[in-house]
């Protein structure tokens, strides 16, 4: 049900380290989960879980003093052909950093007008169907829980439009305003909330900017927690945890796992040569992407 994390990343000793087998730890947090994870005073600061079932939602308890954080793409949505979202942006973006030898905001920045075409021509569902249901039904217990993407407050349009077309709604009960910027400036925002998401951009990441959240609003918490695909960015977010002395809970989500994976390099190519075939200005930019 729960699979073990080997994670020798969390070292203080107030986080839990799941190794792989039966041990006594495994078997209390088991034991502590099936009486609901977050309705319980914790006796633990950080928590650690890999999972890939949407009822995991169903565990997230009924107390209103929860701040429920999720990732979007390939946690709550997933593209419905290649030009939808997550791993073909992230291919463009590599074969870019590859290319020109930039760093990965230099990359962002470079192939944003492509990535922001193809969003326009993509669509996308939610990772598991019953998310969009549990979600709701923890909204109307009176928690919050908001969107927090690497994406940049640029892609916010799409974004909003992709996540309201699975019947999604994002930043219910939260009390932080709309537009509140995170970083940079008003004609220039690097992080900013929008309409109940969190755009990061890729250079703040998940920890930092929820303390600069709660920072800038006031707002606390009992409890904070994270569900996200990539593991790496639960550290951050449990290293920020502690410095404000709250329990965390990271969900490392593997629902989608088969479709990050899946991507390859002829996959990526059969997608981008009708896009830059029938569009002058992008094969003009971007044709490098396609070249063998």
């Amino acid at each position: 049900m729960y699979s073990p994390i080997h994670s020798p990343n969390y070292q203080n000793s107030n986080a839990l380290i799941r190794y792989e087998g039966g041990n006594p730890i495994e078997k209390s947090l088991k034991s502590h989960m099936a009486s609901h994870l977050l309705d319980r005073p914790v006796t633990i600061r950080t928590t650690i879980i890999d999972h890939s079932g949407v009822d995991i939602l169903k565990e997230l308890g009924s107390s209103r003093r929860i701040l429920i954080l999720s990732d979007l793409d390939l946690t709550l949505i997933k593209p419905k052909s290649l030009y939808g979202g997550g791993p073909l942006y992230d291919w463009i973006q590599n074969r870019t950093i590859e290319r020109f030898d930039l760093g990965k905001q230099e990359a962002i920045t470079k192939t944003d007008a492509l990535t922001k075409l193809l969003a326009d021509k993509g669509a996308v569902v939610p990772v598991q169907k019953r998310t969009p249901a549990l979600l709701k039904d923890l909204q109307e217990k009176g928690i919050v829980v908001l969107g927090c993407t690497a994406r940049q407050p640029g892609f916010a349009h799409n974004t909003l439009k992709d996540v309201g077309s699975v019947g999604i709604q994002l930043g219910k009960n939260g009390d932080v305003p709309h537009g509140l910027l995170l970083d940079g400036d008003e004609e220039h925002p690097k992080a900013q909330y929008l309409d109940g998401i969190v755009f990061a951009g890729s250079h703040l990441d998940k920890g930092k900017i929820t303390q600069r959240i709660l920072g800038k609003t006031g707002l606390s918490f009992d409890r904070i927690v994270l569900i996200d695909d990539q593991r790496q960015n639960l550290k951050p977010m449990a290293e920020a945890c502690e410095r404000m002395s709250v329990p965390f809970i990271g969900i490392r989500y593997g629902a989608a796992d088969d479709l990050a994976e899946g991507l390859t390099d002829e996959m990526a190519l059969e997608a981008l040569k009708p896009v830059l075939r029938d569009d002058e200005v992008m094969r003009a930019q971007y044709q490098y992407l396609v070249e063998e």
